[in-house]
């Protein structure tokens, strides 16, 4: 190769250095201050004294509210959260995560929808995780069915709704409650 192709090629790689390296930040104004801008190429130049690209700022969190957790944005963080209280039998943490008035209703379409306060609901809780899920021949409690669930099933949250087996679940105001169980029988 011809010294004056190389030295050219050495010159255009030193410069396309000093670019990536002052783009990155690399390389402090300071030292590009002192670099002499006869030495370098157009691009070089221009590529100094352009302002840097704006970066956008990080996407922030919006703050959680007062007693509000991460589990109230994300119906699978929830999940884990519901079926600890489940398993642990944890009837003040599963109050905790239901909406009052408490809705039940029927399996049939005609079935009238019932309400029930806090008091109701602890009388009921036993019965509501005791009934079958109905999602096959054998039976299956939706105690046992949660205690299974590691995870949320794919599917069911919906935008805002959940559905699991008998149970309706809600994102009302950032948070995700359990709102209605339907009952068998």
């Amino acid at each position: 190769m011809p010294a004056g192709i190389l030295s050219r090629s050495v010159h255009v790689v030193a410069s396309t250095l000093l670019v990536v390296l002052v783009g990155c930040g690399l390389l402090g104004l300071g030292a590009c201050a002192r670099a002499s801008p006869e030495a370098a190429p157009a691009e070089t130049v221009a590529a100094r004294s352009a302002p840097a690209p704006a970066v956008p700022p990080r996407r922030a969190q919006t703050p959680l509210a007062p007693g509000e957790s991460r589990a109230g944005r994300d119906f699978g963080a929830f999940w884990v959260d519901f079926r600890a209280a489940v398993v642990r039998r944890d009837r003040g943490s599963i109050a905790a995560m239901a909406r009052f008035p408490f809705r039940t209703r029927g399996e049939l379409d005609e079935s009238p929808e019932k309400e029930c306060d806090r008091a109701g609901f602890d009388r009921i809780l036993d019965s509501l995780l005791s009934q079958d899920v109905g999602l096959s021949r054998e039976p299956e409690s939706m105690r046992d069915y949660i205690g299974r669930l590691e995870r949320a099933p794919a599917g069911a949250a919906q935008g805002d709704a959940a559905r699991v087996g008998q149970f309706e679940f809600r994102r009302i105001e950032g948070r995700w409650l359990w709102v209605k169980s339907y009952v068998s029988g």
